[in-house]
């Protein structure tokens, strides 16, 4: 009898610890940090190496704080010569025909960080502390909007904005925005075929349809106060507010009456905090006509940041970086907008 009570006991012991090593090796896997994904390559686009000097502190700033990243600027030329040999038929359809330059800015950011992967920054966004460890478990990431400016610009409860945008190369993600962009009508306001509307429309969706459910495909909408804790000039959102004050609430726009009670009331505030990674300042300068740009000041690039590459320039090395190739796009199979219409 003692014999099997101790084969019992032994064998109760057995499992129990069998049981211990399984849920620590569980523990262990969860807390294991996720693989980095995202390539250390720093994107920023503007027309051509001569950047408006008032982006200086920001551009040096990002650069400084991130001496390991290689350092992309994509100009005008730079732009057009990618997008002819990786999205032929976008270039030809969509692209080729912006007259808008905000569009062509737009674009290039998703069909960079489709191909090469990386992180997206405007010009006017100031780093304030190295983009690792921070975004390193991070398989896409998009800036989100101060909430009060989402209210008021758009009437919604949020909003992703592409001032700052991270990515491993190849997500499906971003060769889905580059697709609804092909398709968009090329009359379309920029805010809804390649803008903030467009890409939260895409998120919205993207989310919907469970595409979240594997890591390496999600999309992470981080918190405002990650990239965009500034809130942009309060002139701005009063005028878009003015005629609202003192008129009652109307049931179609919620989000706006209420993003403008609180600035009439309360003010907007900044929402700088410890987990604030870089700012986007809102400076408007590409916003202004070719004919004002003429009178703004610029720097050449190459003083702000030596070792940046230029895709046109560095075309051998660069592509070297490409770890993702278009695999319809450049065969007809998503069709563009006139196509679509027939």
């Amino acid at each position: 009898m003692s014999r099997r009570k101790n084969w019992r006991v032994l064998s109760l012991l057995l499992c129990l610890l069998m049981a211990v090593a399984l849920l620590h090796r569980c523990s262990v896997s969860r807390d294991r940090p996720r693989p980095r994904l995202i390539p250390r390559i720093l994107h920023q686009v503007g027309e051509s190496e001569l950047v408006f000097a008032e982006y200086s502190f920001a551009i040096e700033s990002c650069r400084r704080l991130n001496p390991n990243w290689t350092y992309i600027l994509w100009r005008d030329k730079d732009a057009e010569l990618l997008i002819k040999e990786f999205f032929p038929d976008f270039y030809r359809t969509q692209y080729a025909k912006y007259t808008n330059r905000l569009k062509k800015s737009d674009s290039i950011r998703y069909i960079i960080l489709y191909l090469f992967g990386g992180l997206y920054a405007d010009l006017d966004v100031e780093c304030m502390k190295p983009f690792s460890p921070d975004l390193d478990e991070e398989a896409c990431f998009l800036d989100q909007e101060n909430p009060a400016q989402s209210h008021i610009f758009w009437n919604k409860e949020r909003s992703a904005m592409n001032s700052v945008m991270g990515c491993r190369p190849g997500h499906p993600f971003m060769l889905d925005l580059v697709s609804r962009m092909a398709k968009s009508p090329s009359n379309q306001a920029v805010m809804l075929s390649t803008g903030p509307l467009m890409l939260t429309k895409a998120l919205d969706e993207w989310t919907a349809q469970g595409s979240q459910r594997d890591w390496a495909d999600s999309v992470r909408l981080m918190d405002p106060d990650i990239f965009s804790p500034h809130v942009d000039n309060a002139d701005i959102l009063m005028d878009a507010c003015r005629k609202r004050f003192g008129q009652p609430a109307n049931d179609g726009e919620l989000w706006v009456d209420r993003g403008c009670r609180d600035l009439q009331f309360g003010g907007l505030k900044d929402n700088f905090t410890e987990r604030t990674v870089a700012v986007h300042w809102f400076m408007h300068l590409g916003w202004y006509s070719l004919k004002e740009r003429e009178h703004i000041q610029r720097i050449n690039i190459s003083r702000l940041v030596p070792g940046v590459r230029f895709y046109r320039e560095h075309h051998a090395q660069l592509k070297q970086l490409i770890k993702a190739t278009p695999p319809a796009l450049g065969n007809n199979k998503i069709k563009d907008a006139d196509e679509a219409e027939q």
